[in-house]
């Protein structure tokens, strides 16, 4: 059976071929008077190395679509998401500047295109001072309040205390542990148009038209694009009061993603002092690409509090023995449930030791099957 399945997504004459579907190569292999059940094709797909198919797993949609999202501003410009994107180095652009800074509002999507030749500060700050000036000119009234990007080295801590003379609050999404996800979906996706829009304007450009028209060109497409996170275009959106912005973001979030409306439907809040484990992130590498799984699970942790600021509440965790926090949020949906009481978790871990790195005054830093990081505790509680 499994060499059935190799052929029929291997062979390039195969209709199904690559194919990630369980069901689409199920039927097919019906059509062929082979009959192979959904999970044996779900367990090839996952475990076998067949060029470049991936399995994708639903589980992972689910989390995406429940996990913590910003917090919608009801003014323009508030918020905004900003990025750096790598020209590509096999593409001519006629230009020195290889770093395209880019800036969207995080409420009406409407964003800002800026080349820069460098990560260092001083690029960085001039990119940002023109982005800035130009805001002004699209709306007037325009103040951003939090700046919200991922932990790259162009956001420098020489940036940072620039926009805080600025009254600008920066937010770096930061790489939590086990989840090991990092950046915003509303920089990523815009990054993905702004891209395709360059590619495009390249090819129909004349030979008169420098970069910087260019990319102006690029910023009126996506400026003036529909967009079904809004259901308008980020200039159609600024014509609105911001207010109806947000409730129709709220409602296209609900419309658009069904884990999300059933989570909310069948809520149940985590109580605090529950013990949880946090769904591990896992990656499973085949030829060319890769995959992501939360098949494993953390060592425990403790709920220190809920956090109720966005439709599904947060969670804030800490560690068993020392009650440190963890950093970042997580939703219900990354975290496991355990019926532990705390001593029960804390025996359940020490067991877990394999290493003792450092004892010192009566604390001892030790490591655990499962994870890389070190835990701190009392040599009395480890004895």
């Amino acid at each position: 059976m499994t060499e059935s399945i190799k052929r029929a997504i291997g062979n390039e004459s195969s209709p199904v071929y690559q194919s990630t579907n369980p069901q689409e190569i199920s039927d097919y292999l019906l059509q062929r008077g082979i009959d192979v059940g959904k999970e044996e094709i779900k367990n090839y797909l996952e475990k076998e190395v067949v060029s470049t198919v991936k399995y994708k797993n639903q589980g992972l949609q689910k989390i995406a679509q429940v996990s913590k999202s910003f917090v919608q501003r009801g003014k323009f410009f508030a918020t905004c998401h900003a990025d750096t994107m790598v020209l590509s180095a096999s593409r001519n652009y006629k230009t020195k500047k290889k770093y395209l800074l880019l800036c969207i509002c995080q409420l009406s999507r409407y964003l800002f295109l800026e080349p820069t030749s460098s990560l260092k500060y001083a690029y960085q700050k001039r990119a940002w001072e023109k982005i800035f000036e130009r805001m002004k000119t699209v709306f007037p009234s325009a103040k951003v309040s939090t700046l919200v990007t991922d932990a790259g080295i162009e956001f420098s801590l020489r940036l940072k205390a620039w926009l805080d003379s600025l009254d600008i609050k920066l937010n770096v999404v930061a790489r939590r542990p086990f989840r090991l996800s990092r950046g915003a979906s509303v920089c990523e996706a815009a990054i993905r148009r702004v891209r395709f829009n360059l590619e495009k304007q390249m090819l129909l450009k004349s030979q008169n038209q420098s970069y910087e028209e260019t990319l102006r060109k690029v910023e009126f497409v996506c400026n003036n694009q529909y967009l079904s996170s809004i259901e308008m275009s980020a200039v159609t959106a600024l014509q609105h009061e911001p207010m109806y912005i947000v409730m129709k973001s709220e409602t296209m979030k609900l419309k658009k993603r069904k884990y999300l409306r059933q989570a909310l439907i069948g809520m149940k809040e985590i109580e605090k002092f529950t013990i949880v484990r946090v769904k591990k992130f896992q990656e499973k590498m085949f030829t060319s690409t890769r995959k992501e799984s939360y098949g494993f699970e953390s060592p425990c942790f403790m709920v220190l509090d809920v956090v109720r600021d966005r439709p599904l509440p947060s969670y804030k965790l800490c560690d068993l023995f020392t009650l440190s926090e963890l950093p970042g949020l997580y939703s219900s949906e990354e975290l496991s449930l355990t019926k532990l009481s705390y001593l029960d978790a804390c025996n359940l871990e020490q067991k877990n030791i394999v290493n003792v790195i450092k004892v010192k005054n009566g604390i001892v830093r030790y490591t655990v099957a499962s994870t890389d990081r070190v835990f701190v505790a009392g040599k009395s509680l480890i004895e």
